[in-house]
């Protein structure tokens, strides 16, 4: 069974250049409090527990990524309930050329309404930090 993740939901969309869509959410097997939570962990640290513990598929970004092999090439990325992408996930972006990504945020997480959009550009630089 799967459950949501209880640290943060995260969604995403990646529309290819052909126009089609793959969708993924971070979801867990284990149903339990969030261990990363729990611990005080800040954000960004500690994701060996979603994989050890909770048993997830790995980041939205990793299975969008994972989903649409080479549709990846020059597609659009779109997050929802997220603000930056890890050091993996921007590695996994980087590596399947992605053209663009979006973080989209609804106001009913507590961030102002809005998005902000990165190209390619963004992803390579990030992933030399």
């Amino acid at each position: 069974m799967s459950y949501p993740c209880d640290g943060r939901v995260v969604r995403g969309v990646l529309i290819s250049r052909s126009g089609k869509s793959y969708h993924a959410e971070n979801t867990r097997e284990w149903n339990g409090d969030c261990p990363r939570r729990a611990g005080g962990l800040k954000s960004g640290t500690g994701y060996d527990l979603c994989r050890d513990l909770c048993k997830t598929a790995g980041h939205v970004e990793q299975q969008l990524v994972e989903q649409a092999g080479d549709d990846a090439k020059e597609s659009n990325v779109f997050l929802f309930g997220h603000d930056y992408c890890c050091s993996e996930c921007v590695a996994a972006l980087v590596e399947a050329e992605v053209g663009n990504v979006t973080f989209v945020f609804p106001p009913e997480q507590g961030w102002p309404a809005g998005t902000k959009n990165y190209g390619l550009y963004w992803l390579q630089e990030r992933k030399k930090e």
